[in-house]
């Protein structure tokens, strides 16, 4: 009986963390790996390399999307960034597939980039759409 009071007098436990999102979407006939700086070791704007270490798969395929996740609200991490700016490349998935990422970097195999402010990123409903 005691027990039965405990439980149900108790406070709920919270067991998910908030999650921030930005949904990266295509209407691409090719499919497209998507690297998101925050993702990896800490390379900014304005620097215009790729990241030293290759990043896991984020692949996107025509008509579907990929969510990069954080736990801050995305325009609170932009800000902590040395340029106030959020780098977004964009890869051929063959490519990425394919080649070695020492390669991708110093060849620079990047179909497109975007450097994001914080009110970039919140007028576009956090929503990247390539290309």
């Amino acid at each position: 009986m005691t027990l039965a009071i405990c439980i149900i007098s108790c406070k709920p436990i919270r067991i998910y963390k908030k999650v921030h999102r930005i949904r990266v979407s295509t209407s691409s006939l090719d499919s497209f790996v998507c690297v998101i700086e925050y993702f990896q070791n800490r390379i900014h704007y304005p620097d215009t390399n790729l990241p030293l270490v290759k990043p896991g798969k984020q692949i996107v395929k025509n008509g579907r999307y990929a969510y990069f996740d954080h736990n801050l609200k995305w325009e609170d991490y932009i800000v902590t960034l040395p340029a106030d700016t959020l780098s977004v490349f964009f890869l051929d998935a063959k490519v990425f597939a394919d080649s070695s990422w020492q390669t991708i970097r110093d060849k620079y195999l990047v179909l497109k980039r975007y450097d994001l402010s914080a009110e970039q990123l919140i007028s576009m409903n956090y929503i990247i759409n390539y290309p």
